[in-house]
């Protein structure tokens, strides 16, 4: 991809600092970003790391609202195991609680037309979430398969943030799997669920890729989230060092398939830290699905 391939007419140069508590922001402040019809490329990207820690960077695109859902995982209810809570956790009305019950075996589900590898969850701080342990699982098409996050800062922390009054992000990425298979929330019960639920008729039926977020030790008490992010990260910037600006050489490149937002997401969160992106990005109508296909639009 040459650089006079782009046109200056659609381009955005934004710079972004990531708001205390968080760990995520938009790279773009282009009117259509959330079109169906436009993805992004990357012109030029630099980050500022203000910490005293080297920390990973990724960039990618987050996915509209439209197409992904989410809810609670209920071990404890036989005839529907997954309930939907999508409302609430695209940030609407209520809070998005992080499992149905404090039970071992309860958590969520998050599942999208297309396939995903970050979530990023704005969990209440002055939740007791003290030793919860997560694992992450995949449908294969016949049974649920665990995975191994690349990065997961909620599993396995002493508590979630600092009690300092407000909500705090966690990242949770992970290397989709090859043979993760969609569901059409035609059984329920049995992992499968669609993103019109209804559990009367199972109707609105849709082929979604679905991932769980299971709780192997429980909380003492579940989590609630104010909101929830889905997308795909497709470009790692490890070990961006400290205090110094870093350029990213992988550019231009195709960041956004079509109806994404460009995304940056950081390691850690810190409360004191400063944390700076600068990104060129390029809304065009060339881009589909990058790396494959999606199932639909809800």
């Amino acid at each position: 991809m040459a650089r006079n391939d782009t046109n200056p007419a659609n381009q955005s140069n934004h710079v972004v600092r990531v708001p205390a508590n968080d760990c995520q922001a938009d790279l773009t402040n282009l009117t259509l970003a959330n079109s169906s019809e436009f993805g992004a490329k990357l012109i030029q990207f630099s980050a500022y790391n203000g910490s005293d820690t080297d920390v990973h960077l990724w960039i990618g695109g987050r996915f509209p609202n439209s197409a992904w859902v989410a809810g609670q995982w209920d071990t404890s209810d036989t005839n529907e195991e997954y309930q939907d809570d999508t409302v609430a956790a695209q940030g609407g009305a209520g809070s998005f609680d992080f499992g149905a019950d404090n039970v071992d075996g309860d958590g969520i589900l998050v599942a999208a037309t297309r396939k995903f590898n970050t979530i990023v969850f704005s969990i209440d701080d002055d939740a007791d979430d003290d030793l919860a342990v997560f694992i992450l699982r995949y449908w294969t098409g016949s049974a649920w398969s665990t995975i191994t996050a690349i990065h997961f800062v909620l599993s396995g922390t002493a508590a979630v943030g600092a009690n300092t009054g407000g909500n705090v992000e966690y990242a949770c990425i992970f290397s989709p799997p090859n043979d993760w298979a969609t569901t059409d929330g035609s059984t329920a019960g049995t992992g499968e669920v669609d993103s019109r639920h209804d559990s009367a008729t199972r109707s609105g039926k849709q082929d979604l890729y679905p991932i769980q977020i299971i709780a192997t030790t429980s909380a003492n008490v579940v989590a609630s989230c104010d909101q929830v992010h889905v997308g795909f990260m497709r470009l790692a910037m490890w070990d961006v060092d400290t205090v110094v600006p870093v350029l990213s050489p992988h550019v231009p490149m195709w960041l956004c398939s079509k109806g994404e937002v460009p995304w940056g997401v950081w390691q850690l969160m810190d409360t004191t830290t400063t944390y700076l992106m600068n990104a060129v990005t390029e809304r065009s109508n060339q881009v589909g699905i990058i790396g494959g296909s999606e199932t639909g639009v809800p």
